[in-house]
């Protein structure tokens, strides 16, 4: 029997069928299939199954499952492959550290922590200008004499994806030169630098993602020195910037992912940022910086307890503390208008930022236990410089040099490794 239906009745049906799966696209979500990501995120995502066990086989399990800590962890490629896991002791004799730079969360302060104590660095000051090291072939690390000590950096800078490629092929991780790398880059920095045969740590200093928002926003009105200068904020209100402005949203979750700033982030790139980060960063806070510090000291290996240290230290730390490239600013009020708008556009930085918190407190337990067995060595600046200074003419002042061999920076090697197989046989780690 034929059923007619009249011109009304078939405009209502149809906008049933248009509201049915409008609530079935909010409830199950637009979940991406390996055919339909672009060719790199395809590369991520099938590298990140591999390392899958029972629970997450499937790539709806994978999608849906939440991170725990009875589930074996799903990681980057980058990272399986190119960093140890915390299970294993940190080597800081044959490891070299990143740590990833998060655009105003700490990263400043932590690298004029370490330029006093004369970690060797790489980072973008190693091809400044008035080094006259831009176009050097060779790798070679020098130190700037700025007074007693001075910071000491390779000639490369790990900032750029060209800067990136430059140092890997000059060897910068196999020189074994770096004491600590700084990069905004992890994803690329690791996956091109490190190798299964030169493997790495990774640190990270990270804040509440509407906070380092609103940082940014207030820092570029008046940072002219900045390539992002943005004296036109000046006149806007955080939620305009928040809503109009701001395209810098689910930074973390991207730069793990490997993906541009205008992309779209997704639920699955989500659980891989947090069970990478779970299982190959140690992760410390903006609003804790000595206790990270301390942790960072840790994993590079650093005895800070000489007199020279303890100097540098107290510069940026107690009732006096320091910190660098800090801008005071109004606050926001937490649940008002600019708070949700910043919070929508953030949502999955602002997860993974949740459980970096509780990422921090459950590492005490693992710092404490390494401090057991890692051998610690003195930083550069407490011991003698071993080798005449070269002048060399920068653009507006003349700064001393000291060129470092690998035998300079690792002179006490054999010692130390001796010394770290005595730790290992008391080590309640496995070898």
């Amino acid at each position: 029997m034929a059923i007619k239906l009249r011109k009304r009745d078939a405009v209502l049906l149809i906008g049933i069928c248009i509201v049915c799966n409008l609530t079935l696209d909010l409830f199950y979500g637009d979940q991406p299939t390996s055919s339909s990501l672009p060719k790199s995120r395809r590369y991520l995502r099938e590298g990140a199954e591999a390392e899958t066990e029972a629970g997450f086989q499937s790539s709806r399990s994978l999608e849906f499952a939440a991170p725990n800590h009875h589930t074996a962890p799903v990681v980057y490629p980058w990272a399986r492959d190119n960093l140890e896991p915390h299970g294993k002791i940190p080597d800081p004799s044959t490891e070299t550290v990143l740590l990833w730079h998060v655009p105003k969360s700490g990263g400043s302060t932590a690298k004029a922590v370490y330029e006093c104590l004369g970690v060797t660095l790489a980072d973008r000051a190693g091809v400044s200008k008035q080094f006259g090291h831009k176009k050097d072939k060779e790798i070679e690390a020098f130190r700037v004499r700025r007074g007693p000590g001075g910071p000491v950096y390779v000639n490369v800078e790990t900032r750029s994806k060209a800067g990136i490629m430059k140092a890997k092929r000059l060897g910068l991780i196999k020189s074994g030169l770096a004491d600590l790398i700084f990069t905004s880059d992890p994803s690329f920095a690791i996956a091109h630098m490190y190798d299964k045969d030169h493997k790495g740590r990774v640190v990270g200093l990270f804040r509440h993602p509407v906070e380092r928002l609103v940082s940014k926003f207030y820092y570029l009105q008046m940072a002219k020195w900045e390539k992002t200068y943005k004296p036109e904020w000046k006149d806007m209100s955080v939620l305009e910037f928040a809503v109009k402005e701001n395209y810098d949203n689910d930074h973390m979750v991207k730069k793990l992912a490997g993906i541009a700033l205008n992309e779209t982030a997704s639920e699955e790139d989500l659980l891989l940022a947090m069970r990478t980060v779970e299982s190959r960063f140690i992760v410390g806070l903006t609003d804790q910086m000595e206790e990270s510090i301390y942790r960072f000291n840790m994993v590079i290996g650093l005895d800070v307890s000489n007199e020279a240290s303890q100097e540098c230290m107290g510069q940026f730390f107690g009732p006096n503390g320091e910190r660098r490239n800090a801008n005071p600013h109004p606050h926001i009020d937490v649940g008002g208008l600019a708070w949700v708008a910043l919070v929508t556009r953030n949502s999955l930085d602002v997860r993974l930022y949740n459980y970096i918190l509780q990422l921090f407190d459950e590492q005490k337990e693992l710092i404490e236990l390494w401090a057991q067995s890692v051998v610690l060595k003195v930083p550069f600046n407490a011991l003698p410089v071993p080798v005449k200074a070269t002048q060399i003419e920068g653009e507006a002042e003349q700064t001393s040099q000291v060129l470092l061999d690998v035998r300079t920076l690792r002179r006490f090697s054999k010692s130390l490794l001796e010394r770290r197989h005595r730790a290992q046989r008391a080590s309640p780690f496995p070898h």
